[in-house]
């Protein structure tokens, strides 16, 4: 079998969900500089906004990433929506900060297979509510092949599609074709399935 994949060399937000996201530095505070996730537990901080910026597999911004194949890919590839990523937080608004939430929420979400990077950073704490904002960067999940093989004297081909984050929901489908021989001739047909990617939980 033959497979492809693509991946950064160094995902668009759905329309429910649009802003312009903003930078540590940038985000208005009560002290000018906003504190670290730990300096924000310590002083008993509750989480305000969450925001949702998933981004594009490859930075077009960069120089290295701007070729044909990289836009062609980002134009191909769907992000995964911000219902899914939110569906992986261990932290809610409302709730106190945690750092230790927040940075297990790092790890799980970076040894997921769909997500090339992910950051979460404080963005905006006035009032002690602190915004937050979620940052993805989606990896190519699509993963094409094809198969040949030939035994009795018979001729078999085979294709199959593999793709872990179907239409940007997270779940997991997989299709193929085989030769299926009758009287009328080699005849093909598709089998697929899907798994999703389940809720995170703390451990």
């Amino acid at each position: 079998m033959i497979a492809c994949s693509l991946g950064p060399a160094s995902a668009q937000e759905p329309a429910t969900e649009q802003k312009t996201p903003l930078s540590a530095e940038s985000a208005p505070s009560s002290a000018g500089k906003i504190p670290s996730f730990a300096e924000l537990e310590a002083a008993g901080a509750v989480i305000g906004e969450v925001r949702i910026d998933t981004r594009d597999i490859f930075d077009l911004a960069d120089e290295k990433e701007n070729g044909i194949l990289y836009r062609a890919a980002n134009a191909l590839h769907i992000q995964t929506r911000a219902g899914i990523v939110r569906r992986q937080l261990l932290f809610k608004p409302g709730e106190r900060v945690s750092a230790r939430l927040i940075e297990e929420t790092e790890r799980l979400m970076r040894s997921n297979r769909i997500f090339y990077d992910v950051s979460i950073v404080p963005v905006g704490y006035r009032d002690g509510v602190v915004d937050i904002e979620v940052r993805t960067r989606d990896t190519w999940t699509l993963e094409p092949g094809v198969s040949a093989s030939r035994a009795g004297g018979v001729n078999k081909t085979g294709a199959s599609l593999l793709d872990t984050n179907f239409l940007g929901t997270g779940v997991f489908a997989t299709g193929r074709t085989r030769p299926r021989h009758s009287q009328a001739g080699p005849q093909a047909w598709w089998r697929a399935g899907y798994t999703a990617i389940p809720r995170a939980s703390a451990t």
